[in-house]
């Protein structure tokens, strides 16, 4: 292909930029998403991404233009980190992804556990509206009900919801695989100024996608059906635009 040939799209394949490739895929499918949305994450042609171990990072020389909290490169801006803390090569590049594929602004964390624990704090409930699921996020619920006096109910105890509970549906249940009505909870939630969340670690999309049902907030367990239960762990939160837009973040 010469340099004045064009793609599909009709852009020119000497021009080929994160943005004109943004637009490109935006058309596609989600596995091709998926494939090639953090193609411009990196300044190296590498295909699979680097292990990036370093905890801190290079700022400009000169310290007139040295900004606390900061580090932009106008030249990498998807590259541009300040301590590993906050954010990394990997993870953010692995947000990326997650980002157009979930719909939503997306944080990972260590495990899901981590990431349904982000839920609790951010959220601080007096009650918890939650049915069966993993035991890890009853014991959380139990830990944090020590610390700020959160109380649980069950699902069919909704006739006690307030403004600032929250419920939360684990869909599909593990182990059983039931499916939850993700519509008719998030209705009851709007109710009364409540908040619903949802587990949907063995329904990521394409086989759902709670925040076109109301849903404030996603959380999976990355380790099992995104990881394949095999050499990752992993936790993902995904928060609906409209809350990112309040706040949410």
């Amino acid at each position: 292909m010469d340099s004045d040939s064009s793609t599909a799209d009709g852009i020119s394949s000497a021009e080929v930029t994160a943005k004109a490739v943004s637009t490109a895929l935006s058309k596609v499918t989600m596995s091709t998403r998926a494939i090639h949305m953090d193609d411009f994450a990196s300044a190296h042609k590498g295909i699979a991404p680097a292990i990036h171990v370093a905890v801190n990072y290079r700022y400009d020389r000169d310290p007139a233009k040295l900004v606390p909290g900061e580090n932009k490169d106008p030249h990498d801006p998807e590259n541009s980190f300040v301590y590993s803390r906050y954010s990394a090569p990997n993870s953010s590049r692995f947000e990326m992804v997650l980002k157009d594929i979930f719909g939503g602004e997306v944080m990972t964390y260590s495990t899901g556990l981590a990431a349904f624990h982000a839920i609790m704090v951010l959220l601080n409930p007096k009650r918890m509206f939650i049915g069966d699921g993993c035991h890890g996020v009853h014991a959380n619920i139990d830990l944090m009900t020590k610390l700020t006096g959160v109380k649980k109910y069950n699902l069919d105890q909704l006739e006690y919801l307030s403004p600032g509970d929250v419920i939360h549906i684990e869909t599909p249940v593990n182990t059983t695989g039931e499916a939850r009505n993700i519509s008719y909870y998030s209705k009851k939630a709007r109710e009364v100024g409540a908040y619903v969340t949802v587990d949907a670690t063995f329904g990521p999309p394409p086989l759902q996608d709670p925040l076109q049902l109301g849903v404030d907030n996603v959380m999976h367990s990355g380790t099992k059906y995104i990881g394949g239960h095999s050499d990752m762990t992993c936790g993902i939160l995904v928060v609906h635009p409209m809350r990112v837009d309040q706040g949410w973040h």
